[in-house]
């Protein structure tokens, strides 16, 4: 099936996902003042009324620059943003789109966010540190430290009560020796 593209449309480009709104809130302002700093980034925002934001899909807050018209100006922002944002897309909004890996009937924009989600989840199982929450990670991290004062712990326990029984033997040895020279003086 081959599907003519028309030059105008109605595309969302996608920066970066998050579950935490502070982290999407960091993303969107590293956003801002990069359309701020940036003169071509910031004309293309004036001209072709560009809405810099955030979305939500399930669990994740989505920043995203909405209301882009042209291709041209998709491959524009792709090639402006890709040092700050290595990871962005673009969805394009067309009703004649399928997407074979979805069955479900859902609104055409959410299905290439699923196949670009399941795709970039793909991607990040490729490596076993992503694979791993960051959670899990701190967890085992701690718990190799835990493990790690516990043993040393219980060296410098066993080294003091080594030590100890020395002293004790020394000691015996001092007792024995102050009660022969009482009993050789006394």
């Amino acid at each position: 099936m081959s599907i003519i593209w028309a030059e105008e449309m109605n595309s969302k480009m996608i920066l970066s996902s998050h579950i935490e709104s502070g982290e999407a809130a960091k993303s969107l302002y590293k956003l801002e003042k990069f359309f701020q700093e940036n003169k071509e980034a910031n004309v293309l925002k004036k001209v072709h009324h560009l809405t810099l934001g955030m979305e939500l899909l399930d669990k994740y807050i989505l920043v995203t620059i909405t209301k882009i018209k042209m291709f041209s100006i998709g491959n524009t922002l792709q090639y402006l943003l890709k040092e700050k944002f290595p990871d962005s897309f673009i969805v394009r909004n067309h009703a004649d789109i399928e997407i074979p890996l979805i069955k479900e009937h859902v609104n055409v924009s959410n299905k290439h966010i699923v196949q670009t989600e399941m795709h970039r989840l793909e991607i990040k199982k490729k490596t076993f540190f992503n694979s791993i929450d960051r959670e899990w990670v701190a967890l085992i991290l701690l718990a190799l430290a835990g493990l790690i004062l516990v043993y040393r712990s219980a060296y410098q326990l066993t080294k003091i009560r080594r030590l100890q029984k020395e002293v004790a033997k020394y000691q015996i040895i001092l007792e024995d020796e102050v009660d022969s020279i009482r009993v050789s003086h006394g």
